[in-house]
């Protein structure tokens, strides 16, 4: 027998990617691209500001200390360039 498609109702709550906002994983996605703050910024249409708090909060979900580690962590789980993979699992905004 084989697991079930992952849905709202049987993720893995224990898995930081669960837990992160669409926010916070498209700020994840550009991290893993490289961007700056300001770069995030000004694609998504944030503030610096906004950027930093919201990197704070990714850090802190994914218990890493810094956005080198954070995108390793981002590469490493799927998200890179051109991932959606968790825009299709999840309806948290």
């Amino acid at each position: 027998m084989t697991s079930p498609e992952p849905t709202p109702n049987n993720l893995d709550t224990t898995d930081p990617q669960v837990s992160l906002t669409r926010r916070e994983r498209d700020i994840l996605r550009l991290i893993a691209q490289g961007l700056s703050n300001k770069e995030i910024a000004a694609q998504l249409c944030l503030s610096e500001k906004t950027v930093r708090n919201r990197l704070s909060e990714i850090f802190s979900k994914l218990e890493v200390s810094n956005r080198t580690q954070a995108a390793i962590w981002a590469r490493e789980h799927g998200l890179g360039a051109t991932s959606t993979e968790w825009d299709e699992n999840s309806d948290a905004k």
